[in-house]
């Protein structure tokens, strides 16, 4: 994001400042207690306010947590100075540890600098490879070892005694391997940044990185010049310690405004170039910056977008949204104009297959009606064909009632048996087209009330069936079928009538005995029936009655016939 002039100015007030501290510095090299605790609290409050400004600004996660590490080291090593030779006595065991509480910052800032370097480029919750992380072992090992240098005195050896140890030291191992360690990750971070810095879109600003790194290599030169003369002046006017950390910020700075590091700046010429329907509120939900698009929402508006659901605005094709951030209210709108005419579109069309849905159900109805309808004409039809020869035969003999009495009541009761025949009849054709199995207590209420009714003319009439055997509805038709027509050609003149019905093994059995009958059962009777069936039909006479016998094998043909 485009560095804002307001923030320009702020960077160019902190150089000015920084640099009229470095004059007074310069000008008062030995001040009092007052005055060096005025300094030390002035580069505190540098590093206090650089710290925040990194939690508000960066916007690359990992980097950010690096970053304020490194500002916290920052203030501990400007404490550590100032208590070192404020408070603390200048050749005591405390002064000597906390001066060896130095290296903890000088082993470990290049260290993270180095770390949050290999973030530049990043996108936001991008990891780095974490064979990095490996790094902290060395710099732990060096770092315990310079703090514990009192025990084993491998980073700086001292006479017997510690005597005049903060001018008369040697340098040790342990010194060398940190200054090693601190150079090799300084170097590390001048490679990844200049080398992402290389890129066409930061070359025009090349220049600020490599200033900064000019002036940390004109100081750090200048330094080594002192150990062996008299103090420049970058020397009497900084510390090595507050160059060291003003010259880290200064280098993240330039970064920033090389556009390297994404930064959570410049706002305003932001909304103010972007075509996003948003805007930013304050605390209390009052807008304090708005994209030329956007709406200037409601508090009450922002407030329940925020807290309860999207609101929808008053012309009707506006959604408003909002979340939290730092300070403040984000809220943004979406034109759901679109997505209105593509309900209303929905809606129509959902009508339109209701309706039609509806003429569907109705013609399906209607066809299924006409079907029931037709099913039932021809059930009908079947019943009244196949019972034709009774209701013609019923019809004949009530248009032709005998006109003595006991001729009449007989003719009543032939008329009794037809009809009861007809209903009976009827009402097995009924359930043979509904189920393909009928029960046997179904076809012994359709005998015993014919039998009925023979009873009625003064013959002796008994049925045996054996309950609850399921039977073929076509095999139980045939046998109400073979009752009805052994009894018409045998009245009137039949003297008893037994029929019985039992399954025996694997064999099903009707057996039908008729005592004098009028008629035999006609000898082609059911020919066609039987053998599509597959049952045997055998008719014997014995003492001059009909022995009619119906066999079927139970779980064959007969029986699945449906």
């Amino acid at each position: 994001m485009t560095v804002g002039g307001k923030t320009k100015r702020l960077v160019l007030a902190c150089c000015l400042l920084v640099l009229a501290a470095g004059a007074l510095r310069a000008t008062l090299l030995r001040g009092g207690y007052v005055y060096q605790g005025a300094l030390s609290l002035f580069y505190l409050a540098i590093y206090f306010v650089w710290m925040q400004s990194v939690r508000q600004r960066f916007l690359q996660r990992d980097m950010r947590r690096i970053l304020v590490c490194v500002a916290a080291l920052m203030i501990f090593w400007d404490v550590l100075r100032l208590v070192k030779y404020e408070f603390t006595a200048s050749e005591g065991a405390l002064a000597r540890q906390l001066w060896y509480g130095y290296y903890i910052p000088i082993v470990l800032l290049p260290l993270l600098m180095f770390l949050a370097a290999l973030y530049i480029g990043k996108t936001d919750g991008a990891d780095v490879s974490r064979r990095w992380k490996v790094l902290y072992i060395p710099a732990a090992v060096v770092v315990l070892g310079i703090v514990t240098n009192d025990v084993h005195q491998l980073a700086f050896r001292f006479q017997p005694g510690f005597a005049d140890w903060s001018r008369r030291y040697l340098h040790g191992p342990l010194y060398y391997a940190a200054a090693g360690f601190s150079s090799l990750c300084v170097l590390g971070t001048l490679i990844v940044v200049f080398q992402r810095c290389s890129k066409r879109r930061f070359l025009r600003y090349l220049w600020l990185p490599l200033l900064m790194t000019a002036a940390a290599i004109a100081y750090y030169g200048s330094y080594a010049a002192h150990l062996f003369g008299a103090k420049p002046l970058m020397q009497r006017m900084y510390e090595l310690p507050e160059f060291t950390c003003l010259a880290l910020i200064a280098f993240w700075e330039g970064l920033v405004f090389t556009h390297m590091i994404p930064s959570n700046i410049g706002h305003e010429s932001f909304f103010r170039a972007s075509s996003l329907r948003a805007g930013l509120t304050d605390k209390t939900y009052s807008v304090v910056l708005r994209a030329p698009a956007g709406v200037c929402p409601t508090r009450e508006q922002t407030r329940a977008a925020e807290a309860l659901a999207p609101v929808l605005l008053d012309d009707g094709g506006t959604l408003l949204k909002s979340r939290p951030v730092r300070g403040g209210h984000f809220y943004w709108t979406e034109d759901i104009s679109e997505l209105n005419r593509l309900n209303r579109e929905l809606a129509d069309v959902g009508d339109a297959l209701a309706e039609e849905h509806a003429m569907l159900d109705a013609a399906a109805k209607l066809e299924e009606s006409r079907a029931r309808t037709a099913e039932q004409n021809r059930l009908y039809d079947q019943i009244a064909g196949e019972l034709q020869p009774q209701l013609d035969a019923l019809s004949e003999l009530l248009e032709h009632l005998p006109e003595e009495e006991a001729d009449f009541r007989r003719a009543m009761m032939t008329a009794g048996v037809l009809n009861a025949y007809v209903k009976r009849r009827s009402n097995l054709l009924l359930l043979a087209n509904q189920e393909p199995v009928l029960s046997t207590d179904e076809l012994a209420v359709s005998i015993s009330e014919s039998l009925e009714y023979v009873g009625l003319l003064g013959i002796p009439c008994h049925a045996e069936i054996e309950p609850g055997i399921a039977l073929p509805s076509e095999l139980a038709l045939l046998i109400h079928a073979l009752l009805e027509a052994a009894l018409e050609a045998a009245l009137p003149g039949v003297g008893s009538v037994l029929a019985t019905l039992h399954a025996d093994g694997n064999e099903l059995r009707f057996y039908l005995e008729l005592a004098s009958p009028s008629a035999p059962l006609p000898a082609d009777w059911g020919r066609d029936e039987t053998a599509r069936l597959r049952v045997r039909l055998q008719t014997e006479w014995s003492d001059e009655s009909e022995c009619i016998t119906l066999r079927a094998e139970r779980g064959g043909a007969a029986e699945c016939a449906l």
